[in-house]
C-alpha cells in the first residue's frame, strides 16, 4: 500500500497548505479592507454632497419664498433639528430636485442606522453695508447656519431635545465635535444683496415715474403756471396731512404718504402697480409730495421750487417702514 494513502498529507504538505492560506488569508483581509475604505469615501462624498444639496436648497428657499431669511430647524417624529422641514413644500421640491432623494430620507444619511442631519441658525445676527450709486450705506443683516451629519441613530438618546448642538458651534469655528462628523456652513448675505439692489431699482423706477408724470404736467400749463405738480393721492380714504411740521416730520409739509397702502393711490395715478409701494422685504416705501430737508421751521407753505422725495428704511433687510425724523432712511429727491 501506498504510504500517502494510509498515513493521509505529508508533514510538508501541510505546512504548504497552511502557508498558502494564511497568504490567501492576509490578501482576503487587504482586500476587505480596501473595499470597506473605498466605501467609506463613496459614503463620505455621498454625505458631502448631499449635505451640500440641502445648503444650496435652503438659500434657494430663502431667495425665493422667505424675503431671504433662512428658516429654522424643524423637528418631527424620531429626529430633532432636522435639516428639511418635510411640511414645507416648496423647500421639499428644492431638496428633492438636488439630492434624487426623498426629503424625509434626506434627513438622516444613507447608512443602515440613518444618521440623522441637522440645521442650525447661527444665534448672532452680523451687518454688513452695502453701496449702490443711488443708495450709499445701506445695512444689510444676515444670519449663517450649518447642515451638519450627526453620528447620532435615528431614535437615539443623542438625538433628543437638540443634545448634539454646542454653544461654541459658531461662524468663527465651524468645526466638526465628537457628535457631528460633518458641517457645510452657509449665510444668506448673498440673497440680501440681490434683494436690496432690485429694491432699490424698485424705487429708481418709480422716482422715475412720478419725474415723467410731473414734467408732462409742467408742459401742458404756461410757463407762468408755478404750482405743485408732483401727485397726490386722490383717493377718499386718503390720511389727511394738512399742517404736517416739516420740522419734526423730516423735511415733509402735509406728511409722508406709504405708497403700499391701500389708501394712497399715488402709484395707479403714474402708472404703476401697487406691489411697487414695498421693497422686496417688505419694508414701506414713503413719498412726499413737497419736500424740503432744510425746513427750520413749521411753516407749511408749498412754495416754489416744488421738489419731491421718496424713502426707506436704510436697514432695508429689516423690511421695517422709514423713520420718522429720516436719521435711518435713504431719500431719492424728485
Amino acid at each position: 500500500m501506498n504510504y500517502r494513502q494510509s498515513h493521509g498529507f505529508s508533514l510538508i504538505e501541510v505546512l504548504v497548505a497552511i502557508t498558502i492560506l494564511a497568504i490567501a488569508a492576509s490578501a482576503s483581509s487587504g482586500l476587505i479592507n480596501q473595499i470597506a475604505g473605498f466605501y467609506k469615501i463613496e459614503r463620505d462624498l455621498e454625505n458631502d454632497t448631499e449635505l451640500r444639496a440641502i445648503a444650496d436648497a435652503h438659500v434657494k428657499y430663502a431667495s425665493v419664498h422667505n424675503s431671504g431669511a433662512i428658516l429654522s430647524a424643524f423637528t418631527e417624529g424620531d429626529c430633532y433639528s432636522c435639516a428639511i422641514d418635510t411640511t414645507n413644500a416648496a423647500l421639499v421640491n428644492y431638496v428633492e430636485s438636488r439630492t434624487q432623494r426623498t426629503a424625509k430620507l434626506s434627513n438622516y444619511d444613507s447608512s443602515s442606522v440613518k444618521n440623522v442631519r441637522g440645521l442650525m441658525l447661527d444665534a448672532t445676527t452680523y451687518q454688513a453695508s452695502l453701496n449702490l450709486p443711488s443708495a450709499i450705506n445701506l445695512i444689510l443683516e444676515y444670519r449663517a447656519a450649518v447642515v451638519v451629519q450627526t453620528n447620532c441613530p435615528k431614535s437615539s438618546t443623542c438625538d433628543t431635545d437638540e443634545s448634539w448642538k454646542t454653544p461654541a458651534y459658531t461662524q468663527t469655528g465651524w468645526v466638526p465635535n465628537s457628535t457631528i462628523e460633518k458641517a457645510v456652513p452657509f449665510n444668506n448675505l448673498e440673497i440680501l444683496q440681490g434683494l436690496a439692489s432690485s429694491s432699490v431699482e424698485r424705487v429708481i423706477l418709480v422716482q422715475q415715474k412720478i419725474r415723467e408724470y410731473k414734467h408732462e404736467l409742467v408742459l401742458a400749463n404756461n410757463a407762468d403756471v408755478n404750482i405743485n405738480f408732483l401727485p397726490v393721492s386722490t383717493h377718499p380714504s386718503t390720511p389727511d396731512y394738512t399742517g404736517s411740521d416739516p420740522t419734526v416730520n423730516g423735511g415733509c409739509i402735509n406728511g409722508w404718504y406709504d405708497l403700499g397702502s391701500a389708501n394712497v393711490n399715488v402709484l395707479s395715478i403714474v402708472g404703476l402697480e401697487a406691489s411697487y409701494g414695498l421693497t422686496l422685504f417688505g419694508g414701506s416705501i414713503e413719498y412726499c409730495a413737497d419736500f424740503d430737508l432744510t425746513a427750520v421751521d413749521a411753516s407749511t407753505a408749498d412754495t416754489a421750487p416744488h421738489v419731491g422725495a421718496l424713502r426707506i428704511n436704510r436697514f432695508i433687510s429689516r423690511g421695517a417702514s422709514p423713520d420718522v425724523s429720516n436719521n435711518n432712511n435713504i431719500l431719492f429727491p424728485i
